[in-house]
C-alpha cells in the first residue's frame, strides 16, 4: 500500500468515517493502484494520475471486469475523495 493511501485512510479514520466506509475505500484505492502499477509499470503515485488513467480505469472495470455500475461508481466515488 502506497504511503499517499496510508495517508487518505488515516485521515478517514481521524474523521470518524464509518469502519465500512473506511474498508470499502481502502478496497478501492489499492485496486486502482494495483491496476495502474499493471498497466502502466510505474509505482503508484496521485502525481502520476492523469484523466486518461482515471477513463481507461473506468472502462478496464466495465468491459474487462464486466463490473456493475453500482460498483464502478462507487470505485470511482473513492477515487474523487482521495483526489480532493
Amino acid at each position: 500500500m502506497s504511503q499517499e493511501i496510508t495517508q487518505f485512510i488515516d485521515d478517514l479514520k481521524r474523521q470518524e468515517a464509518a469502519p465500512k466506509t473506511v474498508a470499502n475505500y481502502l478496497s478501492d484505492l489499492n485496486c486502482f493502484a494495483r491496476w495502474f502499477t499493471q498497466t502502466t509499470g510505474e509505482e503508484f503515485s496521485a502525481k502520476a494520475i492523469t484523466p486518461t488513467d482515471i477513463r481507461d480505469y473506468r472502462s478496464f472495470l466495465q468491459t474487462t471486469q464486466g463490473r456493475m455500475p453500482a460498483t464502478i461508481n462507487r470505485r470511482l466515488a473513492a477515487l474523487r475523495k482521495f483526489f480532493q
